[in-house]
């Protein structure tokens, strides 16, 4: 037979969504309880609210919900609905890197990045970007390359940058249709790197022609 559907507003969606939020979160899932301080947070199907929204992540990071601890550490560091507190903030997102929660191990780098909250050290910071990157959070690689792009705890690597940071690699494989290597039997590794992510073999890239001059 055949299938009806009915059809909802965007409105009616997202209250539906935090009444099934609430549930999860009254039962089993602190997951659920993240999600709905999201919502609280950005005032989607609920009335927004920043102190509503550090309730429920407060909930789920008691239950060792890592998320939630990151989003309460969000809070805390912006002073959102809570005092704000960089310190809490960085012992939030510590405890959450510590299990392996990558989103809360790049937040912890920009602290250190800045000195809020934690002492400044470069060195700490491409550590904790360089684990969420591996681990394949996006953030951190982004972080990781604006590191490399400006060698700010680490000499400079342009070919790295271009690697972790998709939207410059964009920007310049978008910059030019034609490369040319003027010496290129001087070219070194980092250099000979530039040229092959900005080559037409790379994904994305609008370099047609390549030309190399040697001798």
């Amino acid at each position: 037979p055949e299938r009806k559907h009915t059809q909802f507003n965007r409105s009616e969606d997202l209250a539906a969504a935090a009444r099934l939020y609430e549930r999860g979160c009254a039962g089993v899932d602190p997951g659920g309880c993240v999600n709905l301080g999201l919502l609280y947070e950005e005032g989607r199907g609920v009335t927004a609210s920043a102190q509503t929204a550090v309730q429920w992540f407060q909930r789920a990071c008691a239950r060792s919900d890592q998320l939630g601890c990151v989003n309460l550490g969000r809070m805390s560091e912006d002073g959102r609905g809570i005092a704000q507190s960089y310190g809490d903030a960085a012992h939030l997102y510590q405890t959450a890197c510590d299990q392996d929660e990558l989103l809360g191990c790049t937040m912890l780098g920009l602290l250190y990045e800045c000195g809020h909250g934690v002492a400044p050290d470069l060195a700490r910071a491409l550590a904790l970007h360089q684990q969420a990157c591996t681990g394949s959070d996006q953030l951190g690689c982004a972080n990781l390359g604006v590191l490399y792009e400006e060698g700010r705890g680490v000499s400079r690597d342009v070919a790295r940058a271009l690697r972790d940071k998709p939207e410059l690699r964009a920007k310049w494989q978008g910059r030019f249709r034609y490369l040319m290597v003027d010496e290129f039997q001087d070219t070194n590794a980092i250099q000979l790197d530039v040229v092959k992510l900005l080559a037409p073999s790379s994904p994305g890239s609008t370099v047609k022609n390549v030309c190399v001059v040697g001798d």
